[in-house]
């Protein structure tokens, strides 16, 4: 499964094991100083950040809701916390030229929901603990060792020996 969201900055895509953001445009240009693309392992993310659209971002998004006007004004942003990296903390301004951050403006935030939503999703589901089984191997020979001590004792006879024995042998 794969979830995609462009913003105005980049876009973003989530499979099942990897967040790549990828920047194209003279705005990631200018904000970023690159064009290309970054991969994220969903191991390393340790949060993740969303900013939904201001009042001001949803009042002018009813305005245009056109295909093209998700690269219109950016008031959210969705920012991947990964281990190691500094998150900007000082909201939209600083959060654009932040290198694991897209933003986004009203007509492209149920997309980035969605994007959001899997990733916390992934990493819960990463953080589990596998499920083991524990199988307890019993040595026959310890058994057959217990088992003749308690017919030397006198506490089990010949016979009853000689059938735990067997069903010992024949498991």
């Amino acid at each position: 499964m794969k979830i995609e969201a462009k913003g105005p900055n980049g876009e973003i895509s989530v499979d099942n094991d990897w967040v790549t953001i990828t920047r194209k445009n003279l705005r990631s240009k200018l904000t970023h100083g690159y064009d290309g693309e970054k991969r994220i392992a969903i191991s390393s993310i340790t949060a993740v950040q969303f900013k939904a659209v201001g009042k001001y971002g949803s009042v002018m998004g009813r305005f245009n809701k056109s295909p093209e006007s998700a690269m219109g004004p950016a008031t959210g942003f969705i920012q991947l916390v990964v281990l190691g990296s500094q998150e900007s903390k000082r909201g939209l301004s600083a959060a654009q030229y932040d290198e694991n951050t897209v933003m986004f403006n009203n007509v492209g935030e149920p997309d980035f929901e969605k994007v959001r939503d899997f990733i916390e999703k992934r990493i819960i589901e990463l953080r589990q603990p596998a499920s083991t089984t524990v199988v307890q191997e019993v040595d026959i020979a310890d058994q057959l060792l217990k088992l003749s001590q308690l017919r030397d004792q006198g506490i089990l006879t010949t016979e009853e020996f000689e059938m735990q024995k067997a069903k010992i042998l024949n498991k």
